[in-house]
């Protein structure tokens, strides 16, 4: 009897282990979303579509990349790695060059969170997430501040608020952290389907090296057709 009664706790015991980990990488996950987020390099590119049509996927990307990089399964970048990454990665998608040091910072809170949340402790990462909730609901405000309304307008923005407040109590992130990690980096609404080239470079992969151009007789080198290149034009 007791034998079995030890292999009958032994699974769940396994089980929430196992629980416990995917609770702790979520927090983590929602920590880096928030972060990027609140990036003003990357989400100035973004609104101002500086890396073409597939901006917005490539911010997905971007956040992809990270969550493959630091997955609890394997030894992870460290700060200095991932932000020469982010350097490269936004100069070479939406031809950014970064001069605020910026990037220092991103990469060492991600690091931060990811070793804190690996040791069981989500506290800065949800730290970081409110102070995201909290920079994005100044910034509405300080967009619909000083504009007049008529008292029966503000009555129906009222009715539609109070609406909007209680869908957001009965839904609002129904699953938490792990919610929150898989929304929208910005704005709503689908990303592109078809990808024009090759997706972008993966944190860590060794850039392609561009073949040396060739010159004619003249000094003069020969004018290449666009068609199929990504547009990086904004």
């Amino acid at each position: 009897m007791s034998q079995t009664s030890q292999q009958q706790h032994h699974h769940p015991t396994t089980t929430t282990a196992a629980t416990s980990q995917t609770t702790l990488l979520h927090e983590f996950q929602a920590g880096v979303t928030a972060v990027l987020r609140s990036w003003h390099p990357l989400k100035t590119a973004v609104e101002s579509q500086w890396g073409g049509h597939e901006t917005s996927l490539k911010a997905e990307e971007l956040r992809k990349s990270i969550f493959d990089t630091f997955d609890f399964t394997k030894k992870p970048m460290d700060a200095s790695e991932l932000e020469e990454e982010l350097f490269a990665y936004m100069e070479e998608e939406f031809s950014v060059v970064l001069e605020d040091g910026s990037e220092r910072e991103v990469s060492r809170l991600i690091c931060e969170m990811y070793d804190g949340c690996r040791a069981g402790n989500v506290a800065l990462a949800r730290e970081t997430v409110s102070r995201a909730e909290q920079l994005l609901a100044d910034e509405n405000y300080n967009k619909h501040k000083g504009v007049v309304v008529t008292e029966g307008e503000l009555d129906e923005d009222d009715d539609d608020e109070t609406m909007m407040d209680c869908t957001a109590s009965s839904s609002d992130h129904p699953t938490g952290a792990e919610a929150y990690a898989q929304g929208m980096l910005f704005g709503g609404g689908g990303l592109p389907q078809v990808k024009e080239g090759p997706p972008p470079r993966q944190l860590g992969e060794v850039p392609v090296e561009k073949a040396p151009i060739e010159m004619d007789d003249d000094g003069f080198a020969p004018v290449t057709s666009k068609k199929g290149r990504r547009n990086r034009s904004s």
